[in-house]
């Protein structure tokens, strides 16, 4: 950086003698002390609000996205607009082979069953979704019904529309082994941290604890301008709180999508093995995307937060270096 040349008058009766005087440069500034400067110039924010500003937002944006859907998840099946968000589907197979095995002492058993679970087509139970909270049921000719008890619709069928008892097997996975129990608590701590999330944005300190200007401090106490989180609100009454819940969700989210989707696979293996491959069926892929995907946006919910307690440490220790 080239030296500043100033020009000064000389005091004396001619006008027209003139001092240089040689300025220094003044030393290079970083470039978080160039945007400090630019942004105290301002008077609204500092950088640190710059920064939790970005990182509250995109945080508040990624926990109502994991809530919205894990709602979605616990509403499939509820209406037949739902059904394709299923945990685990069942339905006859139309083209049955089963292989015997030297493990089988008694082949004759899967030829029985396999004449026992060949209805007409015209009678034939379509396809069963099971969900967290309902199941649905493919009914012929060609409609959805779905609801949290069957039992009526059990009454109505053909006798020989469900000979293996499809819906009982149904509801006895959904009863006893889907539970949403952890979902729910995942949403919970979810909306807990959402909204101390919200008071940190919407904080309004009563006075700026970084600036000692009385200008600083009559805008903060008259509270005519709404001011973003600054140091004290968010580093240390905001950010570890939502840690360790966001944490919690996380952790809470992903037992219950790893159980949910190990629960329905190994269902399926084991109706199928038992029904001599008679029944087939699958893992709902709608349901575990939406399950991982919201345990995925929790986990990254944690890592900004953590990022922002860091950040925050950071900041802090430069401000300490450069006042020393």
């Amino acid at each position: 950086m080239a030296a500043s040349v100033v020009t000064v008058e000389a005091d004396g009766p001619s006008p027209n003698d003139v001092e240089v005087i040689s300025v220094p440069p003044s030393p290079p500034r970083s470039r978080l002390a160039r945007m400090r400067s630019k942004l105290r110039l301002r008077g609204r924010f500092t950088a640190s609000d710059l920064t939790t500003f970005k990182w509250t937002h995109i945080l508040f944006l990624l926990n109502t996205t994991a809530i919205i859907l894990w709602s979605v998840l616990l509403a499939g099946c509820r209406t037949p607009s739902l059904h394709n968000l299923a945990l685990l589907t069942l339905s006859y197979n139309p083209a049955p082979s089963p292989s015997p095995s030297p493990l089988q002492p008694n082949p004759s058993l899967s030829g029985a069953l396999l004449a026992l679970a060949t209805p007409s087509n015209a009678t034939r139970l379509r396809a069963i979704a099971v969900g967290f909270t309902a199941t649905c049921a493919h009914l012929p000719p060609d409609a959805w019904t779905c609801g949290a008890d069957l039992s009526a619709t059990t009454v109505t069928l053909p006798a020989d529309s469900d000979p293996l008892n499809l819906l009982w097997i149904a509801e006895q996975y959904r009863t006893g082994i889907a539970w949403y129990g952890l979902t729910i608590i995942a949403i919970a701590l979810t909306g807990i941290a959402t909204t101390l999330l919200t008071l940190g944005i919407l904080w309004t300190p009563d006075a700026d604890n970084r600036s000692g200007s009385d200008e600083g401090g009559s805008r903060a106490s008259s509270g005519s301008e709404r001011r973003f989180p600054t140091k004290r609100p968010w580093a240390e009454v905001f950010a570890r709180p939502i840690f360790v819940l966001m944490g919690l969700a996380f952790l809470v989210s992903f037992i219950s999508a790893i159980w949910q989707h190990m629960a329905s696979a190994a269902t399926l293996t084991l109706v199928t093995a038992l029904t001599y491959d008679t029944v087939e069926g699958g893992v709902g892929g709608a349901a575990m995307a939406l399950a991982w995907v919201g345990a995925l946006l929790a986990l990254v919910s944690v890592l900004g937060t953590l990022l922002s307690i860091l950040s925050r440490q950071m900041i802090d220790e430069i401000d300490t270096r450069s006042n020393d």
